[in-house]
């Protein structure tokens, strides 16, 4: 139930509910979901010092692989990642993006 307040602008509500209706939302979700778990913040800031493969970075988080797997898919699918291959090997870098937003 919305309350009865007598001061309001309809125009300006109209207006704000058309702005806000043309925003998916979703984007915006995925990142700040990647970003609300300190471990995948220090998968982040390994990634900023240097790109790394899952086992290094499980090692170097002292993690197990499939753990620290999650995070990188996690980060990846917010777009924070970029990943080459290297032999039978995937080396995880920062994207523009993650750098863009200058996190660390």
């Amino acid at each position: 139930m919305i309350n009865s307040i007598e001061c309001f602008n309809e125009k300006k509500i109209l207006r704000l509910k058309q702005e806000i209706s043309k925003v998916s939302y979703a984007d915006e979700a995925t990142l700040f979901h990647a970003l609300s778990n300190a471990r995948r913040l220090k998968v982040l800031h390994i990634l900023k010092l240097e790109p790394c493969c899952v086992c290094d970075l499980s090692q170097i988080m002292d993690c197990p692989v499939p753990t620290v797997s999650q995070y990188l898919r996690i980060l990846k699918k917010a777009e924070l990642l970029d990943s080459r291959k290297e032999g039978k090997f995937i080396i995880y870098s920062l994207s523009t993006k993650a750098q863009k937003l200058q996190l660390l």
